[in-house]
């Protein structure tokens, strides 16, 4: 893996097809929204979304999408592109992220959770668990269902989280 470069998502640049496709590949229908809603979230909330590209050299490789919240940062997508999954730009990419929020307030996240049983695509939910793990997230034991799917609450710190702490972060979460 090279040097990875960041590049601030904004209004000027928001409407990528590159980034769209990373978007589309890397979140299933339950978990995203329509791209334009996307575009338009970071067109009406500037100062409260951020998001960022990354790039090896010229080739976007993934971004990440996050909410500056008043008491929390919440995570809303983390993805990689569908064809470098698995050489380590996901960690490269992780780390550099929750670096840049470490100093903030907690780092809040949705995971699909590990433990539905008959979801479909559980071993990639378990992969992806243990990956956040792995990286310095704490599952905190507080889940949540969005559009049939459940997630799981992931969070930077050892702080309790509490069910009333997520519904204050779903409540002020920009439509």
């Amino acid at each position: 893996i090279k040097m990875i470069k960041s590049v601030q998502i904004n209004s000027s640049n928001v409407d990528n097809e590159d980034l769209k496709k990373i978007y589309e590949s890397a979140f299933t229908g339950g978990e995203q929204y329509p791209y334009n809603d996307i575009i338009r979230i970071v067109n009406e909330n500037p100062d409260n979304v951020d998001i960022t590209a990354y790039y090896d050299g010229d080739l976007l490789i993934g971004f990440t999408m996050v909410y500056i919240l008043k008491r929390f940062v919440f995570g809303a997508y983390f993805g990689v592109r569908e064809d470098l999954r698995g050489k380590g730009y996901g960690q490269t990419i992780f780390s550099s992220f929750l670096k840049k929020y470490s100093k903030s307030n907690p780092f809040i996240m949705g995971a699909e959770s590990p433990l539905e049983e008959n979801a479909p695509n559980l071993e990639i939910r378990k992969r992806r668990h243990s990956f956040f793990i792995r990286n310095g997230m704490r599952d905190t034991g507080i889940s949540y269902n969005y559009n049939g799917v459940l997630f799981t609450i992931m969070s930077n710190r050892s702080d309790p989280f509490s069910q009333e702490d997520f519904d204050e972060i779903n409540s002020t979460l920009p439509e």
